[in-house]
């Protein structure tokens, strides 16, 4: 792993997505760019309200199209 200026160490990506989904809050507004397939249907951004914490997906399974892996974190989200 490379070094950063001054010494420091960069986390793993796996870390810094964990802690980025302990800060996710319900009622929170996140923005997430769009697809470039759908850009032209939606524009380049598309905003959610969280309608929960984050939590581990407790089984394989498949939601609109995508398939999502036991242990990925998820999030309910409003569109």
């Amino acid at each position: 792993m490379p070094k950063l200026s001054g010494g420091a160490q960069a986390k793993p990506q796996t870390v810094q997505l964990e802690e980025w989904a302990a800060s996710l809050r319900p009622g929170q507004i996140v923005v997430f760019a769009a697809d470039d397939a759908d850009v032209g249907m939606e524009g380049d951004y598309w905003l959610a309200r969280l309608r929960s914490a984050t939590f581990p997906c407790p089984a394989t399974m498949v939601h609109a199209s995508d398939q999502l892996e036991e242990g990925f974190l998820v999030v309910q989200a409003q569109w």
